[in-house]
């Protein structure tokens, strides 16, 4: 068991992209997550994500900010082929690079359970499987 440590940053998705078009910063609120690893006899690597995240999402253009609870939990799970499963079941925060999960925003806060999966090197594909629950569009809540 061992602290989550999440530091203030400028939200990116994987390329270094802006997903709104306008910088966001993410600042902790709160954070006592906790990340709980057990590992398998067979290989397999589970990590277990839980304890409360609040952030506050700022438009570094215009100040507009907001308040968020993204504490999930989620589990990773390192598979054998050492590609890694990702389950939330909760508020979680997702900032999507241009053709990925195409049906929602670029950058969105989803409540309820999403699957992902992120294939093993060299690609690292990353392929956003499901989503069930609400959906908050973080852009259109932050535009000016």
């Amino acid at each position: 068991r061992e602290s989550n440590v999440i530091e203030d940053h400028i939200v990116t998705d994987t390329q270094g992209n802006n997903p709104c078009g306008f910088p966001v910063l993410l600042e902790v609120v709160t954070n006592k997550e906790i990340v709980t690893t057990f590992e398998r006899k067979s290989g397999v690597t589970v990590l277990h994500v839980t304890g409360a995240l609040k952030v506050r999402l700022t438009n570094t253009d215009t100040d507009k900010s907001i308040e968020r609870n993204i504490s999930g939990p989620t589990r990773l799970t390192v598979n054998s082929d050492e590609s890694i499963t990702q389950e939330t079941a909760g508020p979680g925060l997702w900032a999507f690079d241009p053709g990925i999960a195409s049906d929602l925003p670029r950058m969105a806060i989803t409540k309820g359970r999403t699957v992902s999966v992120i294939n093993s090197q060299p690609t690292g594909e990353f392929r956003f499987i499901s989503q069930r629950g609400s959906i908050e569009n973080i852009c259109a809540a932050l535009a000016p």
